[in-house]
């Protein structure tokens, strides 16, 4: 699609873009993980099921994260989007991880969206992930060995940031992290 600068404005307009980011400089990077702060689709709006509780002190932030493989090839990407207590957009960030299993890129968007929340000084994490397994696979590290370095590396980031809260959440209310 090739248009001018103020026909890109009006298509920003009509899809209600907040802002966009127009070059690398709102582009960020943590451990290999690309991120941005300004982009907001208006498909990014709150919603109150993804509120954390009001129970929990402090500063919480809530990953909602995705994965996606292509059957033929294996290869895999990851995504997810950092939320405020409220819903509220704050981060979002994916990559390309090459060829992988389904359970390995979900773990790695838990693993990403924790990285960049430890980064950020939150309080605590509340984790929202559509993979049952890899919820299965979390919880079951801490009561016994793992053999995946990957949850055993989440497990480890998970007690450094102290309050947690792993949820599964259907598929249809994961769409904020599967659009990224």
């Amino acid at each position: 699609l090739c248009v001018n600068g103020g026909e890109l404005a009006r298509l920003r307009s009509a899809l209600k873009v907040e802002s966009t980011f127009d070059s690398d400089k709102d582009l960020k990077h943590i451990d290999g993980v690309a991120y941005w702060e300004e982009l907001k689709p208006s498909h990014f709006s709150r919603k109150p099921v993804e509120r954390i509780s009001d129970n929990e002190e402090g500063n919480w932030v809530c990953p909602n994260t995705d994965g996606a493989m292509k059957l033929d090839s294996r290869l895999a990407s990851v995504g997810g989007a950092l939320r405020d207590r409220y819903g509220g957009w704050i981060i979002g960030y994916n990559k390309n991880l090459g060829r992988c299993f389904v359970l390995n890129a979900e773990s790695w968007g838990i693993l990403d969206g924790l990285k960049i929340s430890k980064d950020q000084n939150y309080d605590g994490v509340s984790i929202k992930t559509d993979n049952k397994d890899a919820i299965e696979a979390i919880h079951e590290s801490f009561s016994k060995t793992s053999l995946s370095a990957l949850i055993r590396h989440i497990q480890q980031n998970l007690m450094d940031i102290g309050k947690w809260k792993l949820e599964y959440i259907s598929r249809e209310m994961n769409l904020k992290a599967h659009f990224i």
